[in-house]
């Protein structure tokens, strides 16, 4: 098993604070590296703006959120309208009412044009395809230039938030404050390069997938990111109301509260349930007024929540979202689904999962939720590296416990990931643990990678060869985080 991690105490926390603060001066390399990286963040975010707001049709997830934010100014019923694909806002209240600056009026009706007239830009509105047309690219204009703004605003956002997170997690692991810059010795701040550099690089093909539709989950990533951060620095209460954000946009992250609950941290509990009530009900209430507010939720969970539970019947949401391979489903549901009916056409697979499947897919995740509560041991204390690779574990097995995961959701096994990382770059791992590990996160990021490449409506998505490797990562956070707990402090 592994060394057991060096943590810092909080006293050592306390103290590093108070240290001088490192400088940010960067080698003649780091530059160039940074440089590099920044240029091609530029050219993605051309790229990106071209297919979205520079097209007739954007390409992104992007306009149902800020579709859904301007019905929360507009006092529209949030899971009623869609953007201009027709697609719905599929999360509860809080995201829509986070997202105002990015609002975007709703999009024109599709004009219906007598039989034999062409569709061009002058009797249709920005937002729609047009046929007999030799490109579907446009200029920016009066039309489109809200857009182009509302993606740029948002990439950049993204783009913080992702650079963050890993900086503060890192500094999590690190047991120094989010202004320091690297450490002068060489060995020491190869390390610290590599604990920013290659959690990122091993996801780098979803959070790019993640990039260009335009979606939350990074917002999410850096809410859990400072969550850790804060616990290992003596901040439970701020901690807490981090740790639930997640759960307020995305009803499933409600699993990451049981590490705290697990480690008895009670005033983490705490801020979660104050979180909780602000975002769950003190804002939308505030925002949408109480009466609306309850008008929402009930439709959120008639649409959404009880359909993707496999109760209720509505299915207005089935074919966007919740029904089995309309997307690219990589839950532990699915994969059950899809394995079960292998030798079936993609089409005949599209049926609602069976209650053996969903039984199935909770007991693997229970039994998942065992097996990581072992690797844990049931301590109040813990070790800055065992408390990510907790949450870590948690974070993947919510990822396989929900109905839906979307292949880009992997951005969120980034905490995991650093934890590995930093197992890795531990100088009392063996060289066969280190190579073991190694090839674990190699074959991760060669899957992320495959997943891009192949077509959406294949044969190969529905394998569910991103489910495999997330087990994977889980056996080797189980691992790692066993040999961290052993030997702690009771």
């Amino acid at each position: 098993m592994l060394a057991m991690h060096d943590a810092p105490s909080p006293a050592t926390f306390t103290a590093s604070a108070a240290a001088p603060l490192r400088s940010w001066r960067l080698k003649r390399g780091e530059r160039i590296v940074l440089a590099v990286v920044l240029a091609a963040l530029v050219v993605f975010g051309f790229v990106h703006e071209r297919r979205t707001a520079l097209r007739n049709q954007p390409m992104t997830d992007l306009g149902v959120f800020a579709c859904a934010a301007w019905a929360v100014a507009s006092d529209a019923n949030l899971y009623a309208i869609s953007d201009w694909h027709g697609w719905h806002y599929h999360y509860p209240p809080l995201m829509a009412i986070l997202m105002r600056p990015f609002a975007h009026p709703l999009p024109e009706p599709f004009p219906e044009l007598s039989p034999g007239v062409a569709r061009t830009a002058a009797n249709t509105p920005w937002g729609y395809n047009l046929t007999g047309v030799s490109s579907q690219y446009c200029p920016l204009g009066a039309r489109n230039a809200r857009f182009f703004w509302i993606v740029a605003g948002w990439y950049l956002l993204s783009v913080a938030l992702l650079l963050l997170s890993l900086h503060t997690l890192a500094c999590g692991l690190e047991g120094a404050p989010l202004s320091d810059g690297p450490p002068e010795e060489a060995v020491v701040r190869r390390r610290w390069w590599l604990r920013r550099l290659l959690p990122m690089l091993i996801v780098v093909t979803s959070i790019g997938s993640e990039l260009s539709r335009g979606q939350v989950d990074l917002t999410l990533l850096a809410a859990i990111s400072f969550a850790l951060y804060f616990a290992v620095r003596g901040r439970p209460w701020v901690a807490g109301i981090c740790l639930v954000f997640p759960a307020c946009v995305k009803l499933f992250p409600a699993l990451l509260g049981f590490w705290p609950l697990w480690r008895r941290r009670w005033t983490m509990i705490g801020g979660m349930m104050a979180g909780a009530l602000l975002g769950l009900v003190a804002i939308p209430a505030l925002t949408c007024g109480p009466t609306r507010t309850v008008a929402l939720y009930r439709d959120w969970v008639n649409v959404l929540l009880l359909p993707g539970l496999g109760a209720g019947n509505d299915a207005s949401r089935a074919a966007e979202l919740t029904g089995m391979n309309s997307t690219d489903n990589q839950s532990l549901l699915a994969f059950i689904h899809n394995w079960s009916h292998r030798g079936m056409t993609l089409e005949a697979r599209r049926q609602p999962a069976s209650a053996a499947a969903r039984a199935a897919a909770a007991l693997a995740g229970l039994a998942m939720l065992a097996a990581a509560c072992w690797a844990a041991r049931w301590r109040r204390n813990e070790n800055t590296r065992s408390a990510y690779g907790f949450a870590g574990m948690l974070t993947g097995i919510m990822l396989l416990m929900s109905p839906v995961t979307h292949s880009f959701y992997l951005v969120l096994l980034i905490p995991l990931l650093m934890a590995l990382v930093d197992s890795g770059l531990d100088v009392r791992i063996t060289p066969r643990h280190r190579c073991a590990l190694a090839t674990i996160l190699g074959l991760f990021w060669i899957v992320d990678l495959i997943i891009r490449l192949v077509p959406k409506n294949g044969v190969v998505p529905t394998l569910g060869l991103p489910t495999l490797t997330v087990l994977m990562l889980l056996t080797a956070g189980a691992w790692m985080l066993h040999g961290d707990t052993k030997g702690s402090d009771a």
